[in-house]
């Protein structure tokens, strides 16, 4: 069992790799989620989160020995919501979401500016 506060959620996105490039924490990000349609955009920033679906998964995947084929992985993105009220607008744990990350805005929060890793 987990507790966690109703008032600090997030949201985990999956990027591919290669879409990670010019992902940097504090983004400003919008959500759009298929239950509540265009009308509803939940706000907050960019972060990052360790490990792929494939690493955290309860059972991963077995692959034969001398079997490699270069699948793009899926990194996980966390976006924090801003000024969300579970109340009024709830999220349900599975929901569909399309993220819109702004390369361009002015960065907030924490570590603000940093990449992934450094070069």
């Amino acid at each position: 069992m987990a507790i966690r506060s109703l008032r600090e959620i997030w949201v985990d996105a999956n990027f591919k790799e290669t879409q990670l490039r010019d992902l940097r924490i504090g983004q400003a990000a919008d959500l759009y989620l298929d239950m509540y349609g265009d009308k509803q955009v939940f706000s907050g920033r960019s972060g990052f989160t360790i490990g792929t679906g494939s690493t955290l998964a309860l059972l991963p995947p077995q692959n034969a020995t001398g079997n490699f084929i270069k699948i793009v992985q899926r990194l996980p993105v966390r976006i924090e919501l801003e000024d969300y009220d579970p109340d009024k607008k709830p999220l349900f744990i599975g929901a569909s979401v399309v993220p819109y990350v702004y390369l361009k805005k002015p960065l907030s929060g924490p570590n603000a500016g940093k990449f992934l890793q450094g070069p």
